[in-house]
């Protein structure tokens, strides 16, 4: 049987660093890279594991599956707090407005979400965004694909 390794890059900051993992599976005759299929969480979870579902392609060109699971608690070992009072210092969370082409009117909605600041390093115990504020906006020629 033979080794397979396969580098995964992932971030934990909203794309601010990239972090490397590899992993090693016991594959014979894997031909392609790797593809990621899906991923699953456990909704009861802090959304700090979950599993990895890959698939390829072997040397007669069948697909074949592989299952990895993943655990994030070393990277957050507390949970977020200051959902309360996102953009305060004392405040883990930050608001974001989501900009389309021209402005932050996206397919006729202005919508602000509470999210987790970039550089902290603690696991959102929600599982949903939550929307702060919503407005509906006229929608512009931008909005639509031709």
């Amino acid at each position: 049987m033979e080794l397979t390794f396969f580098l995964i890059r992932f971030s934990v900051d909203q794309g601010n660093t990239i972090q490397t993992c590899s992993l090693v599976e016991n594959i014979a005759g894997a031909t392609s890279s790797v593809h990621a299929e899906r991923i699953y969480t456990e909704p009861t979870t802090t959304q700090t594991h979950f599993l990895l579902l890959t698939s390829f392609a072997d040397i007669n060109g069948k697909s074949s599956y592989s299952l990895f699971g993943f655990n994030f608690t070393t990277y957050f070992t507390r949970q977020c707090v200051g959902i309360e009072y996102p953009d305060k210092p004392a405040s883990d969370y930050e608001t974001f407005n989501p900009s389309g082409p021209s402005d932050s009117c996206i397919l006729g909605l202005d919508v602000t979400y509470i999210r987790r600041k970039a550089g902290t390093a603690c696991f959102v115990p929600q599982t949903e965004q939550v929307i702060t504020q919503q407005r509906i906006c006229n929608c512009s020629m931008a909005d639509y694909v031709w």
